[in-house]
């Protein structure tokens, strides 16, 4: 019986009259006729099912998940499965196939149809979705079969569409366009109405993503353009600030590395003019300005090339104790010290 309901719901008048004209054909006490009818009804069954095939409706083998015309209906199979999309009742794009389906059981007493909006068991309760279209056995397999729980009632739609409306109401208003009175608190689910004037100690990138949203939803172009001119002034404040971070963290990083007030790598060659004049003392103290410089710009990794000419500072001067300690400070603040330094404390250690 309910095989029968269902075929009945599939099929239009003329299949019945297909099946009618069959059975009397089959029944018929000439023989001639019965052959006629047989022939005849045979031809309208082919017939319903081209045009069926054609509308999208009839079952076929491996059938998967896909999107339907708008105008078409779903057809019941032996098991009805559809595909939905996740979608807030506010989102009113249509379906651009482009987001994944996901198999539910098709339990409901009408039938379905792509673009039904209807509640289905989600990941955190129950959430609204989109129907795209049949799916079948196959889509549900590694899956718990779950059923479509009821259809959006039209009630909900309204309200949820009277929501978008109202907040983007009150944004225009917050713009400056006269909109009348508005509410003083945004509808649930909308992020606060933020401010239109740039002001400092907020998140510039935060407020520029809530304009910007509200132009996305803007469809006069007057309006769409003074909530996008808003939402570029806030992006613009944060590239600005995002800069001066950025100058800020560069002069700190730059100051760090300063030794007498050049960058510590500047003094090589007075290092070394130092040694050659014998002014060990002085170079000494350099190269050790210079360790220091080094190691704050780059913890973990200091340039190797001023502890390893204090060591050979040291190892003029005869002071085996003081080398080996400017090696093994070197060494300890390295995450990948120089090989030939570690070979350089080892044969002093030996």
């Amino acid at each position: 019986m309910i095989r029968l309901r269902s075929w009945a719901a599939r099929h239009p008048w003329w299949a019945w009259l297909a099946m009618l004209v069959v059975v009397s054909g089959l029944f018929s006490w000439s023989e001639g006729l019965a052959s006629f009818m047989v022939l005849v009804g045979t031809v309208a069954v082919v017939v319903n099912r081209v045009m069926l095939r054609r509308q999208g409706l009839a079952p076929r083998q491996g059938q998967a998940i896909a999107a339907r015309g708008s105008g078409a209906g779903l057809a019941k199979s032996e098991a009805l499965i559809v595909g939905v999309v996740f979608r807030e009742l506010h989102d009113q794009r249509d379906d651009d196939g482009t987001r994944h389906a996901y198999a539910y059981l098709w339990n409901l007493s009408v039938p379905p149809q792509p673009g039904m909006r209807v509640w289905v068991p989600g990941y955190d309760g129950p959430s609204t979705a989109v129907v795209r279209g049949l799916g079948t056995r196959a889509d549900l397999e590694g899956h718990e079969a779950k059923s479509v729980l009821r259809l959006v009632t039209q009630a909900e739609l309204d309200e949820a569409q009277r929501a978008p409306r109202e907040w983007l109401r009150m944004m225009l208003a917050q713009a400056g366009h006269p909109v009348g009175r508005v509410a003083s608190q945004a509808p649930a689910g909308f992020p606060d109405i933020p401010p239109a004037r740039l002001v400092p100690g907020v998140d510039a990138d935060e407020v520029g993503r809530v304009w910007w949203r509200a132009y996305k939803m803007a469809t006069d172009p007057d309006e769409a353009a003074r909530l996008k001119s808003i939402a570029d002034a806030w992006f613009r404040q944060r590239d600005e600030l995002e800069d001066a971070k950025n100058a800020d963290a560069i002069r700190r990083r730059h100051r760090d590395t300063l030794v007498r007030g050049r960058h510590y790598t500047e003094w090589v060659s007075t290092v070394a003019d130092l040694k050659r004049e014998g002014r060990y003392e002085e170079a000494l103290q350099l190269l050790s300005e210079c360790q220091q410089a080094t190691t704050r710009e780059d913890p973990g990794r200091p340039a190797p090339h001023y502890f390893e000419h204090a060591a050979i500072i040291y190892r003029k001067l005869k002071n085996r104790e003081a080398e080996v300690e400017v090696l093994e400070r070197y060494i300890e603040l390295s995450r990948e010290p120089s090989k030939r330094l570690v070979e350089r404390l080892e044969k002093l250690r030996a």
